[in-house]
């Protein structure tokens, strides 16, 4: 028609952000928590690390304790909050500092629930990849209301 513009564009031309992403992970986990229990929380998890996860896995099998530094290195850059981590590497762990959760931050600011399996999620994955890995994992805090975390991955 007249006065259309047609637009050729790729993908790859465009910033990805997944925010919105967050929302839906946290309803399933609300879901699968609720009709299923932790052992299906933990389960659905666990199959989740092994397919979404399977490039830090590997890498983790390469390089061990340096794959979980880069990884959470790679995630804070991508969601945009590299201020919210802090950490100190050794040969032996990785200590990680959350000092906020991104995706809780996103959810609150638009009006979702943060319901208590999205945190409860998020360190059972970190278990799952843990012991996938031969790691160990070992939660020290973590604030429901802001997502604010303390973990390590040790050897």
């Amino acid at each position: 028609p007249t006065g259309s513009k047609v637009l050729h564009t790729q993908s790859a031309e465009y910033k990805y952000l997944h925010r919105d992403f967050h929302n839906s992970m946290a309803l399933g986990l609300e879901y699968i928590a609720q009709h299923y229990g932790q052992d299906g929380l933990r389960a659905y998890l666990k199959k989740f690390a092994l397919a979404f996860h399977k490039p830090l896995l590997a890498k983790i099998k390469e390089t061990g304790l340096a794959a979980v530094a880069e990884y959470f290195n790679w995630l804070y850059t991508e969601e945009e909050a590299p201020d919210a981590l802090e950490m100190a590497v050794s040969q032996d762990s990785v200590d990680i500092t959350i000092h906020y959760c991104p995706a809780v931050k996103h959810l609150k600011s638009r009006n979702r629930d943060v319901y208590e399996s999205f945190g409860s999620g998020t360190t059972v994955l970190y278990d799952v990849i843990a012991d996938i890995s031969g790691l160990g994992f070992e939660l020290i805090s973590y604030d429901h209301d802001t997502g604010a975390a303390k973990f390590r991955f040790f050897k």
